[in-house]
């Protein structure tokens, strides 16, 4: 009750600043919008921990000093041998009794964290870590109508000058989750479906803020066929290419009837069956979902030709030269 009442105290003492709002539009649809990390306070000294309780924690933003009231995760680890922690705590504020000694603080923010060396004595004692750090959320919509978060994959990088997606922060964000990450620049890339429909952008992270990711994407459902007339039912077995324009393969699958996201574009569907290949052109325009029906037809070959399609034949006369008895035509000299 104690250390409730304790940090009840230190966060009373606290008072609001207002709150600030900016938006700006970045390329391929993407928009951000930067919000405080957690309501701004105030910042002020760490009230003295009890004497029976000798350490008093706490992490305040490294830019404006606004107190850090949740997220974190604390260990303290022994100086002498700082492998495996003595104490953990998730509290923002959280109040210790340790033994005299040396002890090395660990705390984390997510992704960002800071370590300090410090040293305990029989007096009590209050530390408190500034930490360059904000957060950063990802939504993705298809068209501007939200895409739902399981079909849409967000991987975070931090890029180098030579390389957008030289280190993974992570491969699978959840769509929504505030990810905590170190003040700096990161390299977003949002994939809906698994197919070619990808949007990247490099966004900031602010200290002390939520930097909110809205990526709209442009891109259908397509569903498959091979029929053997339209509006059939699909043949089996058939293997499916996708390829671009250009000849890039987007999509192979086995299936009667795949289906898949496709970014907005043209593309020509490959599809092979008992041996045979048939081929097909289609567009995908804007967010409008369809079926692409490959009819199985084999086109004739151009070295074989139908009765009703012979040639005329015309008649053509050569006359050979004639010759004397001789061996010499006439003229010969």
């Amino acid at each position: 009750m104690r250390h409730r009442l304790l940090k009840l105290a230190i966060l009373a003492a606290l008072s609001c600043l207002p709150t600030s709002l900016s938006l700006r539009a970045q390329p391929l649809d993407i928009t951000t919008n930067q919000s405080p990390v957690v309501p701004p306070v105030q910042s002020s000294p760490l009230a003295p921990p009890t004497p029976e309780n000798n350490l008093l924690l706490g992490a305040s933003f490294a830019n404006d000093g606004q107190v850090i009231r949740s997220g974190l995760r604390w260990r303290i680890y022994p100086a002498a041998a700082p492998t495996t922690p003595i104490r953990t705590s998730d509290d923002a504020i959280p109040v210790l009794q340790l033994d005299p000694g040396e002890y090395v603080v660990h705390v984390a923010y997510g992704l960002a964290s800071s370590t300090r060396k410090i040293v305990v004595g029989k007096q009590a004692k209050s530390e408190r870590f500034a930490l360059a750090a904000g957060g950063l959320t990802v939504h993705g919509t298809n068209g501007g109508a939200p895409i739902d978060p399981k079909d849409i994959k967000i991987a975070i990088y931090i890029p180098s000058p030579t390389n957008d997606e030289d280190k993974m922060v992570t491969g699978d964000l959840p769509s929504g989750e505030i990810l905590r990450l170190p003040e700096g620049t990161y390299h977003i890339v949002t994939g809906y479906g698994s197919s070619n429909s990808t949007v990247v952008a490099d966004i900031r992270v602010q200290t002390g803020k939520v930097t909110d990711v809205l990526v709209n994407h442009k891109a259908a459902r397509v569903t498959l066929k091979l029929v053997s007339q339209a509006g059939s039912e699909a043949i089996a077995n058939t293997a499916w290419t996708v390829l671009t324009p250009g000849g890039d393969v987007i999509r192979e699958e086995l299936s009667a009837f795949p289906t898949m996201v496709l970014a907005e574009g043209a593309y020509t569907a490959i599809a092979r069956n008992d041996g045979k290949t048939f081929t097909g052109d289609f567009k995908v325009s804007g967010t409008n979902d369809q079926d692409v029906e490959i009819l199985r037809q084999e086109a004739p070959r151009p070295d074989i030709v139908r009765p009703d399609q012979t040639p005329r034949r015309e008649a053509v006369r050569v006359e050979q030269p004639r010759r004397t008895p001789f061996g010499k035509n006439p003229g010969d000299k």
